[in-house]
């Protein structure tokens, strides 16, 4: 059984990319979509990195629909997603609320993968501020 994804995250996360990545390869995962911010929104986190990535332009080049909205929760993007019928979405690295609507689509659950423990480190910079606390153990949602 093939269990469909959406996946949703920043153009140039490298967080985000290894999720592309390891859905493109898995045999047992469709990648149906991946959103991401519109065209020229870059995140700042990834901006000095000396590796840059471009999740958008990957997905592409893999087959996957790319949709890259200013407004992720806008009625044909939902509308978009419903019609794919995704088992799962997974957030990993997105900047911008995901609304109730678009939260609703999966037919089993959103999952948000996030580096560190929420809500206590949401925000900027989650990395330095556990480095900074001496976390010992990250966290995903």
């Amino acid at each position: 059984m093939t269990t469909r994804f959406v996946l949703i995250t920043e153009t140039n996360s490298l967080f985000g990319y290894d999720f592309l990545r390891r859905l493109l390869a898995d045999e047992r995962s469709a990648l149906s979509a991946v959103i991401t911010r519109a065209p020229g929104v870059l995140c700042d986190y990834y901006l000095d990195d000396d590796v840059q990535v471009d999740v958008a332009a990957d997905a592409r080049a893999n087959g996957v629909d790319v949709y890259q909205p200013e407004d992720p929760n806008a009625f044909e993007i939902v509308e978009a997603m419903r019609t794919l019928a995704p088992d799962y979405i997974i957030v990993a690295n997105y900047q911008l609320q995901v609304g109730r609507a678009l939260r609703d689509v999966p037919t089993e659950d959103i999952i948000n993968f996030h580096p560190s423990p929420l809500p206590r480190y949401a925000g900027l910079a989650p990395y330095f501020w556990m480095a900074k606390n001496h976390e010992t153990q990250g966290g995903a949602r």
